[in-house]
């Protein structure tokens, strides 16, 4: 069958975030650029977002991966 989609998360500021398509995670203080890249059926795609963080914060981001294979962005809601 095929592969699962990957995912990986980083901060130029704290590093790995993580591997899953949800992700909540607490960062430091600073202004970082968020990146994820998505590996689907030898397709792969990558959004980097810039964003300042106070004394404390928590972010959630969710990719549709199918969204994410296509380029497009994910729907507004």
């Amino acid at each position: 069958g095929d592969a699962a989609a990957t995912f990986r998360w980083t901060s130029s500021l704290d590093g790995v975030l993580g591997t899953s398509a949800n992700l909540t995670v607490n960062l430091s203080p600073g202004t970082h650029v968020i990146s994820v890249v998505v590996e689907d059926n030898g397709l792969r795609g990558e959004a980097k977002v810039r964003i300042k963080i106070g004394n404390l914060s928590c972010l959630s981001f969710l990719i549709a991966p199918g969204n994410c294979a296509t380029g497009t962005p994910p729907p507004a809601g």
